[in-house]
């Protein structure tokens, strides 16, 4: 696929459900704007930023709600793709246009996280977890 892209950064806001029809059927999408990191070792072996971008991205259903209830403003994520060339109008009414990412899968990325609980798996009972 040539339009396939993965990265990683940070979010700009945390992410907000909206939920809509479509043909019938409620569709639910979470938009997200990310910037994407661009940063490199350097000859002494340090990190350093080479300047990244923001990149507008939408991920669907299932996905879009774990990531309204677990993603929040500045959390670290990868994300992988396809890149859409898209119209729309902005809040005053003028036409623009950029690329998007549609997600096809997100995950967070363990740097910035401080502390992890897990759910119950679902058909499980105390005490005899696998």
């Amino acid at each position: 696929m040539s339009n396939y892209f993965i990265g990683d950064g940070n979010l700009a806001d945390t992410p907000k459900l909206t939920t809509f029809d479509q043909d019938g059927e409620e569709r639910v999408v979470a938009n997200l704007r990310i910037h994407i990191n661009r940063q490199r070792k350097n000859a002494e072996g340090q990190y350093e930023d080479k300047g990244g971008f923001w990149l507008n991205a939408s991920c669907w259903n299932q996905k879009a709600k774990e990531a309204v209830r677990l993603l929040g403003k500045g959390s670290l994520i990868k994300v992988e793709g396809e890149l859409e060339q898209q119209q729309w109008l902005d809040d005053e009414g003028n036409e623009r246009s950029g690329l998007v990412l549609n997600i096809r899968e997100w995950s967070l990325l363990p740097y910035r996280i401080d502390s992890i609980s897990f759910k119950e798996r679902a058909g499980t009972r105390e005490g005899n977890r696998e």
